[in-house]
């Protein structure tokens, strides 16, 4: 995220970014805000995850797993990002390993 926006703290949703890196087309549009423009080659799509056996949020988000793990009260969640249809930021949280969430791999 600091890549996509050097004003980026470290913390809280990160502006802009999620524009630069949701794919030209396959979002669904929302009072104005922008599909995406794809800048960086990311070509990010909403394709959400598996939550409770049901698909969720196709269309409308996109979580990716980030490699963190965050511990509280005997939980174990993971780091993630998510880019949704509504806003232009990304959204980064904590969501539990029982979540089934994309999963992006670069080539070394």
């Amino acid at each position: 995220m600091k890549f996509v926006n050097p004003n980026y703290s470290g913390s809280g949703n990160c502006a802009d970014a999620g524009t630069k890196l949701k794919a030209t087309s396959g979002w669904n549009s929302y009072n104005g805000i922008p599909t995406g423009t794809d800048n960086y080659g990311f070509s990010a799509l909403p394709g959400d995850g598996v939550r409770d056996d049901l698909y969720s949020e196709v269309g409308y988000r996109g979580c990716w797993w980030g490699t963190n793990e965050y511990t509280l009260d005997n939980t174990y969640d993971n780091y993630r990002i998510c880019i949704a249809y509504t806003t232009e930021s990304i959204i980064p949280n904590y969501d539990s390993k029982n979540y089934m969430l994309s999963v992006r791999c670069l080539k070394d």
